[in-house]
């Protein structure tokens, strides 16, 4: 009886260990895809910095302004992740340091990645600009609505004017 109990009790504890297993597993492809979607999400924005949009977030855009500062240091970034123009036998090291820097800008680290740039301010210039939709080129800012009371005078004062004419 007492190696009966043993052995129901042996095989609950493999089935949980099991569970726990495939539980820990799921984490980690949970935290492992939400890490890449993170990199291909600056990559992605990173190549939609075309020099209109420059000048269009020089200029306003959906209420973002920036300055030739922080285009500046947006530039930089995309010049240390740009593995395009690089030979076959320098690719390797530059991989190397993309990722560094690709990394660095995703968990926002205070440590400096450039000048007296910390990664962190890549990440916050990168948020203000989703924020504010810059590369969402059907993006339409919702118009704002007519103060209460406002919008009734001078729609009385248009119908007093076309009346007298």
């Amino acid at each position: 009886e007492i190696i009966i109990q043993f052995k129901s009790l042996i095989t609950e504890n493999e089935k949980l260990k099991k569970k726990l297993a495939k539980r820990e597993e799921a984490m980690k492809l949970a935290t492992e895809l939400k890490r890449i979607r993170g990199t291909l999400s600056l990559m992605h924005m990173t190549s939609l910095l075309t020099m209109e949009l420059k000048e269009n977030l020089l200029a306003g855009l959906h209420g973002l302004s920036l300055p030739e500062e922080e285009l500046d240091i947006l530039d930089k970034f995309y010049k240390a992740i740009d593995t395009t123009s690089t030979s076959w036998t320098e690719l390797e090291p530059l991989l190397d340091s993309a990722a560094q820097h690709i990394l660095g800008v995703q968990d926002s680290k205070e440590k400096i990645m450039f000048g007296s740039v910390k990664y962190s301010q890549v990440m916050e210039l990168f948020e203000k600009l989703k924020e504010h939709h810059a590369f969402d080129p059907d993006y339409k800012p919702p118009k704002p609505e007519p103060e209460p009371g406002v919008g009734e005078e001078e729609e009385a004062r248009r119908e007093e004017d076309s009346s007298e004419d």
